[in-house]
């Protein structure tokens, strides 16, 4: 049985819980999901550091989350990572774009290429 976002791909900037949650369940509903975290990863990966998980970067939290995605780190703040974004978006047959800062929307969108 196809699951109903097969062949759906989603680039997730999200960090923090409603974001990664969101696309989380994308990810469960069969979109390939890439996230993308900056070289200090996403805050929630650290928690409060109080144990070995948390300081390997693998808090609860952000495991509960995350899961079902592809993971990649870029410093958004790099011409050569714009590009590299860029590129993914002009190549998927689906593009969305999820985040809760700046102008982007909080909630899910995606646009058919």
């Amino acid at each position: 049985m196809s699951k109903p976002f097969a062949g759906v791909k989603v680039v997730d900037f999200t960090r923090v819980l409603a974001g990664p949650y969101s696309s989380y369940q994308l990810a469960l509903l069969g979109a390939d999901v890439i996230k993308i975290e900056s070289r200090d990863g996403d805050d929630m990966r650290f928690g409060t550091r109080s144990n070995d998980w948390e300081k390997r970067g693998l808090a609860a939290p952000w495991v509960a989350v995350n899961g079902n995605k592809r993971s990649i780190t870029l410093d958004l703040k790099q011409p050569k990572a714009i590009e590299v974004v860029s590129a993914w978006s002009r190549r998927p047959t689906w593009w969305s774009r999820i985040s809760g800062r700046g102008s982007w929307t909080s909630s899910a969108s995606a646009t058919r290429r």
